[in-house]
């Protein structure tokens, strides 16, 4: 119960940091190539911990004006999802590649999903649509929608791996 309360603590603080800035974030060129696979680190013990495959797909020399603790964030939420809800023996696949407008960053796994008829509601606060068995409270996805919208970008959803689980898309403009 203290760890879960910590979390959501943390996670309305960070919502409310996020929500308090207009669009005058400082955004200097970032390597999202070495936030990628720096994030990918921190999650791999768990990952092996919990018996699942975290890969990676990294295009290297992707660099991106961006706010970089708020990227890590991003990538963090987005990571810690991806790991909650896959059971062991899945899989969880953090993709980069440079694209006509600037990034896609995708974490995609093959855990139980969101029904394609759910997936628009991701993103609410405080709400939570995958299977109830696992720790959260709602808010992960706010704050990704929260920062990509303040790096100009856009989120999308949709079927994960092979058609199973659920993939995120973060799509992150050149700024040219």
């Amino acid at each position: 119960g203290g760890e879960r309360m910590t979390h959501l603590v943390a996670q309305l603080l960070a919502l409310a940091r996020l929500e308090g800035q207009g669009a005058g974030i400082e955004r200097i060129p970032i390597s999202l190539a070495d936030l990628a696979r720096d994030s990918a680190g921190e999650f791999s013990d768990e990952a092996t911990r919990k018996g699942i495959d975290l890969g990676q797909a990294i295009a290297p020399d992707i660099v991106l004006p961006g706010n970089a603790d708020l990227l890590r964030v991003l990538l963090r939420n987005l990571l810690d999802n991806a790991l909650r809800y896959v059971p062991a023996g899945g899989h969880v696949r953090l993709s980069l590649a440079r694209d006509a407008e600037g990034a896609t960053l995708s974490v995609a796994d093959d855990g139980p999903g969101v029904a394609a008829e759910d997936r628009a509601r991701l993103g609410e606060r405080f709400n939570r649509l995958g299977p109830q068995t696992t720790e959260g409270v709602g808010l992960g996805l706010s704050i990704v929608r929260r920062i990509v919208e303040l790096h100009g970008g856009c989120v999308e959803f949709d079927a994960g791996i092979d058609g199973r689980g659920l993939e995120v898309r973060v799509r992150l403009p050149s700024g040219d």
